[in-house]
């Protein structure tokens, strides 16, 4: 049961990252702001533990009074009820670049700015981020600093979630075979890995995710893989006798073979996960 608690926080990740926001400018400041202060930051990012990762996080600032600088507080979370200090990162320069147009600023995080001058329970964090339990997440907050002085506390937050190194988006490519040829087909589509732990993700069973057919994949030391039945998926899921499914680290991706057994005979998966973003 945790770890489908904890699989909610990165399927809101997943979409966050494949849809497009909704939300309307006048949501994303405090309601007693006065014009200007407005920033829209990238919303949901994962830290992949045990990957050595830094990364960057972009903020649109729409055209409007000058912002000088972001003030950026940050806290974090671990498991359900333990909850840090706050504490304040390096701010960002903006220099009012955003006053005849909309500006992108950008900085870059990585473990150790995002754990300094954090604490739990009186404790620092963990010196390695492997120390970090998978679905523990940073809330980063923007405070803009105007031209005139004001300050304008931002309603838009960076959720940062503590991932495995395998997590993420994949395009995958492959072939679904089934006992009856007219079911054959290609596998042609993007796919979102979501960690259950250190070297096991969830995703879906070939195409048939929207049919609630899911599995686990979990990378073990020789980095060869393992994939069996997920949390909803109504049928066993077995390997495919004579093919190695594995993970090759230099490259990211992942080569499985799999199948599970229906009314006229096994429907085998060939697949291969091509991480996106690299």
């Amino acid at each position: 049961m945790k770890h489908i608690l904890k699989l909610a926080v990165f399927m809101l990740v997943a979409q966050a990252m494949f849809l497009t926001s909704c939300v309307e400018p006048d949501d994303l400041i405090t309601g007693d702001a006065k014009t200007g202060g407005l920033v829209i930051p990238s919303t949901n990012l994962l830290l992949k533990a045990g990957a050595g990762q830094s990364f960057d996080v972009v903020i649109e600032i729409p055209q409007g009074p000058g912002i000088v600088s972001l003030e950026l507080s940050k806290v974090f979370n671990q498991g359900d009820t333990l909850l840090s200090n706050v504490a304040q990162l390096t701010p960002v320069d903006v220099n009012s670049a955003n006053a005849n147009d909309t500006a992108f600023i950008a900085f870059s995080l990585d473990y150790a700015s995002l754990k300094d001058g954090l604490t739990l329970d009186g404790a620092p964090m963990p010196a390695e981020e492997n120390g970090l339990g998978i679905g523990d997440y940073w809330t980063i907050q923007y405070t803009a600093v105007l031209t005139d002085g004001r300050k304008v506390l931002n309603n838009a937050t960076t959720v940062i979630a503590v991932s495995n190194k395998y997590a993420g988006s994949y395009h995958v490519v492959g072939f679904f075979n089934h006992p009856n040829p007219a079911s054959c087909r290609a596998i042609n589509r993007d796919k979102f890995l979501s960690p259950i732990s250190q070297t096991k993700c969830l995703t879906e069973l070939g195409d048939l995710g929207a049919s609630g057919y899911d599995i686990f994949i979990d990378v073990l030391p020789d980095n060869t893989v393992m994939v069996t039945r997920g949390v909803t998926c109504p049928t066993d899921v077995f390997m495919t006798a004579g093919q190695t499914s594995y993970y090759d680290p230099a490259t990211g991706k992942f080569y499985l073979w799999y199948f599970y057994v229906g009314a006229s005979g096994p429907r085998i998966m060939d697949e291969v996960y091509t991480p996106l973003g690299k």
